[in-house]
C-alpha cells in the first residue's frame, strides 16, 4: 500500500508537467499558422501555401518540425508514466514488494516508502535539439536536477581520475551558491566537461553563453568564471531592468570541450597552435546553443542570445557560429582569430558581432600567419569596443584592462560593453577610440529578424 500510494502520487506530480508541454507545443504551432491533431498530428491550416507574408516558409518548417518533436516525445513521457505506474499496480497485486522480514505495519510502509516509485525516462538517443527540448518540458520542474551530493556519489562509484573527481567537487560547491543549473555534465573523454548557468536558462529572456580557452578546466577555473559570469550577471540584469525591456538575464559557463593544455603542445588534437579542439568543440557548442533555442521556441518563450569567446574559446565560438544558431549577438576577446575571413562567414545578423582587446593583450599577435583566418581585430563589419578608462551610462567610472586575462574584471570597460550586449542595449556599449576623447556609444544596429 504504501509503494503503491507512493507511485500514485508520483504520477499525478508528473501529469501536468505533460499537460503544460502539450499546451505550449499547441500554442508555438497555433502561432505560425499550425494545428495539433487529436491524434498528435501537425496540420497546416494554409495547406495551399496561403500563409501571411510575416510567417515565412524556412521558420514555418523549423517550427514544424519542433512542435512535431516535442508532442511525440511529450506523448512518450505520458506512456513512460502510465507503464510504470501499471507495473507497480501489477507488482503489488502480485504480492512481489518487500523483503518478507518485516515485523509490522509501520516497518513495511517504511520499506515501501524507500522504493523508487516511478522511473524518469532517459532523454532520447541521439535526439535533436528540439526532442531534447521536448522531453525536458515534460519533466516536472521537481525532478530537473538530482541534489549534487547524490550525483557526486554516483559518480565517484566509477572510481575516475583524481582530476575528473576535483572537477565534480567543483561543480558541487558552484552549485551549491544556489540559483545555479547544471546544464551539462560530460565525464568521458580526457576531462570533465560542464555547463553551469547563473539563473534559469529556460525562463530568461536574455541569455548570455561564455566560452573560455586556452589552459581552461573544470576543476581549475569553474569557479572562478562562475563568479565572474555571477557579476556579469549582476550588471547585465540592472543594465536590462533600468534601461532595457526588463527581461531576466542568465549567464552560463561553457566548459563544454576539452580546451588546449600546455602539456597537449604537440598532441594535433588537442594542440592550442591548431584548431582540431576548437572544431570539436564547436560542435558541442552548436548542439548546445541550439538546444537553449529549441527550448524556448517549444515554450513559446522570448529569448535574446549572446555568444561570449575568449582567447582560444572565441576560436571555438567562432566556429560554432559559421553553422546556424539562434545567436543574436557575438562577442569575442583576446581573440587570436575565429577561422573566418569575412565577417558574413557567421550566422549572426550584420552589426551584431563585436571584439575587444585590451593594451598589453598580445594573444591576439601569435596568429601572425592568420592561421585561424582573418583577424577580428582587421575584418569589417565588427564593431570593436573599448577596454580603456571610460564612464557607464549611469555616470560609474570604468577601469581600462592591461592584460589577457583582464576582460572579466569586475567594474571594467570590458565587462561593462559585454553586459550592454547581454541585455540587448548594444547602443549603450562604449566604442574603441584610436585617439583620445570622450567615451561613444556604439550605434545601434540593425535590428535582427524575429525568431
Amino acid at each position: 500500500m504504501s509503494i503503491v500510494a507512493k507511485t500514485i502520487g508520483q504520477a499525478s506530480d508528473a501529469i501536468p508537467a505533460v499537460q503544460h508541454a502539450i499546451t505550449n507545443a499547441e500554442e508555438l504551432a497555433f502561432k505560425y499558422g499550425f494545428r495539433v491533431g487529436d491524434d498528435g498530428q501537425v496540420i497546416d491550416q494554409f495547406p495551399d501555401g496561403l500563409a501571411p507574408p510575416d510567417m515565412h516558409p524556412e521558420d514555418r518548417a523549423r517550427v514544424r518540425s519542433e512542435v512535431t518533436d516535442a508532442i511525440a516525445q511529450t506523448l512518450q513521457t505520458a506512456e513512460d508514466i502510465d507503464d510504470d505506474l501499471a507495473s507497480v499496480l501489477q507488482w503489488a497485486a502480485l504480492g512481489e514488494f518487500g523483503t518478507g522480514g518485516e515485523a509490522t505495519v509501520a516497518a513495511a510502509a517504511a520499506d515501501g516508502a524507500q522504493d523508487s516509485g516511478l522511473t524518469l525516462p532517459e532523454p532520447p538517443k541521439n535526439g535533436t535539439p528540439s526532442q531534447n527540448a521536448g522531453w525536458w518540458d515534460s519533466r516536472n520542474p521537481l525532478n530537473y536536477l538530482p541534489p549534487a551530493q547524490t550525483l557526486l556519489d554516483d559518480l565517484k562509484r566509477l572510481n575516475e581520475a583524481g582530476a575528473k573527481l576535483a572537477s565534480l567537487d567543483a561543480i558541487e560547491q558552484t552549485i551549491a551558491q544556489g540559483n545555479r543549473q547544471l546544464l551539462t555534465l560530460d565525464t568521458s573523454g580526457r576531462r570533465v566537461k560542464a555547463a553551469i548557468a547563473v539563473g534559469n536558462v529556460d525562463t530568461a529572456e536574455h541569455v548570455a553563453v561564455f566560452t573560455p580557452g586556452f589552459t581552461s578546466t573544470v576543476n581549475g577555473d569553474l569557479q572562478g568564471y562562475d563568479r565572474a559570469m555571477y557579476q556579469l550577471n549582476t550588471r547585465a540584469q540592472d543594465l536590462a531592468s533600468r534601461y532595457g525591456d526588463g527581461g531576466q538575464v542568465t549567464t552560463v559557463t561553457w566548459i563544454g570541450y576539452e580546451a588546449p593544455q600546455w602539456g597537449e603542445l604537440t598532441d594535433p588534437s588537442h594542440s592550442v597552435a591548431l584548431d582540431n579542439a576548437a572544431k570539436a568543440g564547436a560542435a558541442n557548442l552548436d548542439g548546445f546553443l541550439n538546444g537553449i533555442g529549441a527550448s524556448h521556441d517549444v515554450a513559446n518563450r522570448p529569448l535574446h542570445l549572446t555568444a561570449l569567446g575568449h582567447s582560444y574559446g572565441s576560436l571555438t565560438t567562432g566556429i560554432a557560429l559559421q553553422h546556424q544558431t539562434p545567436v543574436h549577438d557575438a562577442m569575442v576577446f583576446g581573440s587570436p582569430g575565429m577561422d573566418i575571413n569575412n565577417v558574413h562567414d557567421l550566422k549572426v545578423p550584420d552589426g551584431h558581432v563585436y571584439s575587444e582587446l585590451s593594451r598589453g593583450d598580445f594573444v591576439p599577435d601569435f596568429d601572425i600567419a592568420d592561421h585561424f583566418g582573418v583577424s577580428p581585430y582587421s575584418l569589417s563589419g565588427i564593431n570593436h569596443l573599448s577596454t580603456g578608462n571610460a564612464t557607464s551610462v549611469d555616470g560609474q567610472s570604468l577601469a581600462a584592462g592591461e592584460g589577457h586575462s583582464d576582460y572579466l574584471n569586475e567594474n571594467s570597460t570590458s565587462q561593462y560593453n559585454m553586459a550592454a550586449i547581454t541585455a540587448g542595449r548594444s547602443d549603450l556599449a562604449i566604442i574603441d577610440r584610436p585617439t583620445p576623447g570622450p567615451p561613444e556609444a556604439v550605434p545601434a544596429p540593425p535590428p535582427a529578424p524575429p525568431r
